[in-house]
């Protein structure tokens, strides 16, 4: 066991290292707690110790500088001596052996780095020796070691971060400063965050909650969450679901639409603050009396909506008559900054051990492709990762962009935006664009295009169809106008002939036969 005569604070990090070989005492763990408090200092980042115990301590560290999967939250386990290693290795792996953590075993002694390297298995888990930490601990830059330690320990898949099919936190939320300092600044103010799918409002609302209440813990029981993702029933229904997720009580489970002003005011009157309330996926009930009653308590003061939903949300904010209309501001969310897209893109690539060629020109053509869309960068990081480790190279350029671009199941990704376009006029619309190749549209260019097809569109039909372009995502918003939401979707509509052959099946379905036919304004 080791001497606590000599204060850990005189000593080096190797000597701290070498002191704790052969284990300590729950007792006298000052050395050992000593090594886990300068690992924040060396990594810049944060540690939250679990578990001491005899030569045993577990904690959590955030390395979400380092962009890979999982690295925002690592479960560490500081282990030495010879004690009853195998056991104590496999109770830490097995509970924390799942795709959501990647585990570090930061092995002080020859025994425990033996018996961790015969008992667990190297994918599953990055082992530490003692000399890779000393190295670590010493070095200039230990985020470089650390990550060249996962590339030889860890298949380079399992540390791919992009995923598409959840909202973007850790590592992978950025940009959005503005609308998150509006959400936690203007603390009394409800919103509306409306906008095509998977653009990142689900993304924005979680880290503005996860900020929240990682600077003001006296808010977690005001702050609520809730989706009404595939939730369909009755209007009195969808108050009773809300009611009974802010307070599952028999009292709850008998509201009805318009019981829901009593029932935040005597939240309100219970707990003395205003009920901060965050409802997602809100397209289905968005038009309902319960959200008429919601909007007349976020009037009253009795609790703070933040709505987020896609195109009927928008088109409810929208409306002068609608209930919520004038209780919400509108937040639309645009397409990331150049920077932002660029950090998205560049950051976990380069942090995976890959290097462009000609980066500019690859990174340029990329973020064109994707249109600086959240989701659409992350496609195409983690299809040039997996095509890079899959043709075993280090580099990122030219011709591996080329290829991923003659991906089949990359153009039908792009062209499926058009195919699920229902509306026949607006389908047209968003065919006539493409075939202009005009990347800037307003709204006398949308009604010219409809002319030369016999649509004739008033101002206010052009722009609705512009707004269901864009939360089709055929369009953005941009600069306080309208352009063409990514390269991708012009790059295949035009390479596949998709342009040419749906122009005459929906001027067929129209009966558009000539230019000079004239048709009514069919929305």
């Amino acid at each position: 066991m080791i001497s606590s005569e000599v204060s850990p604070k005189e000593l080096s990090a190797s000597q701290i290292i070498d002191r704790l070989t052969e284990g300590w005492s729950a007792a006298h763990a000052s050395l050992a707690l000593e090594f886990v408090q300068r690992w924040p200092i060396q990594f810049q980042t944060t540690v939250n110790v679990r578990d001491v115990e005899d030569d045993r301590i577990s904690f959590f560290t955030d390395l979400g500088n380092i962009r890979l999967r999982t690295m925002d939250e690592v479960p560490c386990l500081l282990i030495s001596g010879t004690k009853d290693l195998k056991e104590r290795l496999l109770s830490f792996s097995s509970k924390w052996n799942s795709p959501r953590y990647l585990p570090f075993i930061l092995a002080l002694s020859d025994a425990a780095f033996a018996v961790a390297r015969d008992t667990l298995s190297n994918e599953r888990c990055l082992l530490l020796s003692r000399d890779n930490l000393k190295h670590l601990m010493r070095s200039p830059d230990p985020r470089l070691g650390l990550k060249q330690l996962l590339w030889q320990q860890i298949p380079r898949r399992r540390l791919i971060p992009y995923n598409i099919l959840a909202p973007a936190d850790g590592v992978l939320f950025f940009g959005r400063e503005n609308e998150l300092n509006r959400l936690a600044e203007e603390d009394t103010t409800s919103f509306a965050i409306a906008g095509p799918g998977r653009i990142g409002k689900t993304s924005l609302v979680k880290r503005y909650r996860k900020l929240r209440l990682q600077k003001h813990n006296l808010y977690a029981s005001q702050m609520f969450y809730v989706s009404f993702y595939q939730y369909q029933t009755s209007m009195d229904g969808a108050a009773r679901f809300l009611a009974m997720q802010i307070d599952s009580s028999s009292r709850s489970n008998r509201i009805v639409a318009k019981d829901l002003l009593n029932f935040l005011r005597y939240r309100l009157q219970l707990t003395g603050r205003p009920l901060d309330l965050t409802l997602d996926e809100v397209d289905g009930v968005s038009q309902s009396e319960t959200f008429e009653y919601l909007g007349e308590a976020a009037r009253l003061g009795y609790c703070r909506l933040i709505l987020c939903g896609r195109g009927p949300l928008l088109k409810t904010i929208l409306k002068r008559t609608s209930p919520v209309a004038e209780r919400l501001e509108l937040i639309r969310l645009s397409l990331l900054s150049e920077q932002c897209a660029r950090e998205l893109l560049v950051g976990p690539l380069t942090d995976l051990g890959f290097k462009f060629r000609s980066s500019d020109s690859v990174i340029d053509e990329t973020l064109e492709l994707s249109g600086r869309l959240p989701h659409h960068i992350q496609l195409f990081g983690t299809k040039l990762a997996e095509m890079a480790i899959s043709e075993k190279t280090e580099i990122i350029s030219e011709d591996l962009l080329a290829k991923l671009k003659g991906d089949f199941l990359l153009a039908q990704l792009f062209i499926r935006t058009l195919d699920e376009t229902e509306d026949p006029a607006t389908k047209l619309v968003a065919l006539k664009l493409f075939e202009a190749n005009q990347t800037r549209v307003t709204i006398p260019f949308v009604q010219e295009l409809a002319r030369q097809e016999g649509l004739v569109l008033d101002r206010a039909a052009a722009n609705e169809i512009c707004i269901d372009l864009t939360i089709d995502t055929v369009l953005a918003w941009e600069g306080g106008g309208y352009k063409l939401a990514n390269g991708g979707l012009l790059y295949y509509a035009r390479e596949t002939g998709y342009v040419r052959d749906a122009l005459s099946e929906i001027r067929q379905k129209m009966k558009f036969r000539t230019k000079a036919q004239p048709v009514q304004n069919a929305r």
